[in-house]
């Protein structure tokens, strides 16, 4: 059975290798990135490779002033951890927090695909595994040691497991049950001898602690050197790999702190002569030398840099503050530029980091990735971006093209509540509400400044919120759902004297929508649990309006909006799809049927064009649904689309043939999918980059591609549901005649590697 999942996620991985085309972009700001394992390619000048805080890894082309997406792991609520450059040219990692998936994994820089997967064994009874380090032997990549750790009823426990035949079967060489109870830190296997495996031991529960185990069997029998030193990193002489290093790691009060090395295969060990700043943890992370000078080395420890640029007879120590979000604190890796030696990336707990000389000094590498959990775009005619980062708000002026932040947490700062809830509001430009949950309250607040200043017009204890909707006509108005207070409508014509008045509802439970109708306001729909309630009187009484809604009372329906061109129109989005009526709510029929569907949007200028997001769940990928019949039938954007990004917050912005879909993604900063909603018989109109014209469209037999007098390097073809169908390469025409009708993707690659899509119908 394991064999045949490995085919089949190989296959889908080698799918989602897919780049992101111009279609997404990104909109996030530069200031709060997060990016790890910066790591320069030797064979390309300029050119990185880094992973994101979840399921991507990242390029750049020109030394990290911008960056692009290079893969896209299938899982969106998952982290790619340990990217390591191989010397065939290829990307190593490992993945964690994977449902299924928890492995480690070859990305071939060459052909974008993943050419090897490793998926460890899952230990007996364990209710969660994961990776914490793996060496590949670059000779023979069927040969891995991998450190695999997880919990049975809150207990850890650690195993180090070996393969020679490429992950297909595992031999356990060290269980830390049997081992004194002491955990794993690092494990590596010798360059010169897929034989001598190494492990640098930490701490455990009983007394013995540290050491340093050394293999030459291949796990069957172990030495230890360096017993009652808990050790970390362990780094091997790029030249000579019987030199080898160790770093001490967090360990007791008398233990002292020292970077180990041995010139003979482990069997004796010298200690540099380095003076370590005294702080907190005093831990070697990472060791690393310069592929240009074999002399210079790097130690990355708890809050100082340690530099030799004479192979350790001398060392200069760089001291920062943990303190200081903006500086270095506990690197975690760093990469030499093999063009130009004095520079290096160098990555550490907080932000990422750029040097030009050496390591001696650091400034902040600004990079627009990180994770985001609301966004919203102003639907008035001056266009405005909202979305939160580290539990502030940044405001963007989409005309000037200017952000703003407000109220951003430092990093290093330990909230003692949860994170706002942000509300944009359309009716007023620049009015935002929030709601914070602390210890000394829970508080409801407006700004009218973009979120710069913030006025609070309720308190409460330890309630939720979930809608705040103003009421159209009169916006001072604000119609509010809470989990324990229900809806709530507060005056705020004097915030000063905020008045507030009890909605009661028609049935126990959550309202999570609330929608008032533009020409009459005193009719009011709401979503209460699973059902659709309506009001003629302002929410003084209510009838039910839920005929054809089948679902169960665990089933829960999360936004009502109406068609602006026909108000007898209605959807309404749920766990289970999007429900239509066309009689003012009296009877209603499922249209769309998925998880957790969230958001959806009438288009406001073309009749019949709707837009609904399916937001990431435990039980639901994050997905783009699109209608251009009036939600009569409905159509999936290919996930490889938006690059399997998982997002809890979407906003749509509608134009007459398009729609701006802007996304809080979970690792990405904000981003924006350009989606087209013409009729599929007109020609898409290209960026000046690349001109495509695909005919006939629809069409029954043969799709021809014609890409400014050029032949493409590649075209494939994608279902809705991101299945790949077929693929031709140097070709201008494809015969999908043989095909079900329906609409699919045509994915077009250039032989300067850039990627158009196309949506064709197959009558």
């Amino acid at each position: 059975m394991k064999k045949l999942f490995t085919k089949v996620l190989f296959l889908l991985l080698t799918i989602c290798s897919l780049q992101v085309n111009a279609q997404l972009t990104f909109e996030g700001t530069k200031d709060f990135g997060r990016i790890y394992d910066i790591t320069f390619d030797p064979l390309v000048e300029n050119k990185l490779y880094a992973v994101s805080q979840g399921n991507h890894i990242i390029y750049s082309l020109d030394k990290g002033l911008n960056w692009d997406i290079l893969y896209s792991f299938p899982e969106n609520e998952v982290f790619l951890k340990g990217l390591k450059y191989m010397d065939d040219h290829a990307l190593s990692f490992y993945v964690d927090y994977s449902v299924s998936s928890n492995g480690i994994y070859i990305f071939d820089l060459a052909t974008e695909t993943i050419t090897k997967t490793y998926i460890l064994p899952i230990p007996p009874n364990s209710e969660r595994d994961w990776i914490m380090s793996y060496s590949i032997y670059q000779d023979n990549t069927d040969v891995v040691l991998a450190h695999q750790s997880y919990i049975i009823n809150f207990v850890g426990y650690a195993k180090v497991y070996y393969s020679t035949d490429g992950g297909a079967n595992w031999l356990e060489v060290y269980y830390n049950v049997n081992n004194d109870y002491v955990f794993p830190n690092d494990v590596a296997i010798s360059p010169a001898d897929p034989s001598k495996l190494f492990i640098a031991r930490a701490n455990g529960s009983t007394e013995v602690t540290g050491g340093l185990f050394i293999s030459n069997d291949a796990g069957l029998n172990w030495t230890e050197a360096l017993p009652d030193n808990t050790l970390g990193a362990i780094t091997f002489h790029p030249a000579d790999p019987t030199i080898l290093f160790v770093g001490s790691w967090i360990g007791t009060e008398t233990q002292q702190e020292h970077l180990y090395r041995s010139t003979d295969n482990g069997l004796n060990w010298e200690t540099f002569p380095v003076t370590w700043t005294d702080e907190t943890l005093n831990c070697i992370n990472k060791i690393i030398f310069s592929p240009s000078d074999h002399n210079t080395i790097m130690v990355l420890e708890e809050n100082e840099i340690a530099i030799t640029t004479n192979n350790g007879a001398s060392w200069t120590n760089h001291v920062y503050s943990v303190d200081d979000p903006s500086g270095y604190t506990f690197g975690t890796s760093a990469s030499y530029n093999p063009f130009q030696p004095e520079e290096v990336f160098i990555n550490s707990d907080w932000y990422p980091m750029f040097s030009m000389d050496g390591g001696s000094t650091l400034q902040l590498l600004p990079v627009e990735f990180y994770q985001t959990t609301f966004v919203g775009i102003s639907k008035g005619s001056v266009p405005h971006l909202y979305h939160s980062v580290q539990e502030g708000l940044v405001h963007t002026d989409l005309t000037s093209v200017t952000s703003q932040a407000s109220n951003i947490t430092p990093l290093n700062y330990m909230s003692l509540g949860s994170a706002p809830v942000y509300f944009m509001d359309n009716t007023i430009t620049g009015r935002v509400f929030s709601y914070t949950n602390t210890f000394s309250g829970s508080f409801l607040n407006v700004s009218t400044d973009h979120g710069q200043s913030t006025t609070s017009i309720y308190q409460t204890f330890f309630d939720f919120i979930v809608a705040v909707t103003p009421n159209p006509v009169n916006p001072n108005l604000i119609w509010t759902s809470f989990m324990d207070a229900g809806i709530l409508v507060f005056d705020i014509t004097d915030l000063n004297n905020v008045q507030e008045t009890s909605i009661a509802l028609p049935d126990a439970g959550l309202a999570t929508s609330i929608h008032i109708l533009e020409q009459n306001p005193e009719e009011i729909y709401i979503t209460l649990n699973h059902r659709v309630y309506k009001s003629e009187d302002g929410g003084a009484t209510w009838t039910m309006l839920s005929n054809g809604i089948n679902i169960s009372s665990n089933e829960v329906l999360h936004e009502l909006q109406r068609n602006p061109f026909n108000t007898d129109e209605l959807v309404v989005s749920g766990s289970t799809g999007i429900f239509k009526s066309i009689d003012a709510g009296q009877n209603w029929t499922q249209v769309y049927s998925g998880s957790n569907v969230r958001k959806v949007n009438y288009s406001p200028l073309t009749n019949g064009h709707l837009v609904a997001t399916a937001h990431t769940s435990d039980i639901a990928t994050g997905k783009i649904i699109y209608s251009i019949d009036g939600g009569n039938s409905w159509t999936e954007v290919p996930l490889q689309e938006i690059a399997h990004s998982g997002f809890y917050s979407s906003d749509h912005k509608f134009y007459n043939d398009s729609v701006e879909i802007y996304i809080a993604s979970l690792d990405l900063g904000v981003l924006k999918y350009t989606l087209d909603l013409s009729n599929l018989d007109i020609p898409e109109t290209q960026p000046a980059l690349q001109q495509v014209v695909v005919y006939p469209n629809p069409t029954d037999g043969f799709v021809h591609i014609k890409l400014n007098n050029d032949i493409p390097a590649a075209v494939t073809l994608y279902s809705v549901t991101g299945a790949k169908v077929m693929e031709v390469f140097n070709q201008q025409s494809l015969d999908i005649s043989s095909l079900e009708s329906g609409v699919y993707f045509l994915s077009i690659t250039t032989k300067d590697r850039n990627i158009i899509v196309k949506r064709i119908l197959k009558k």
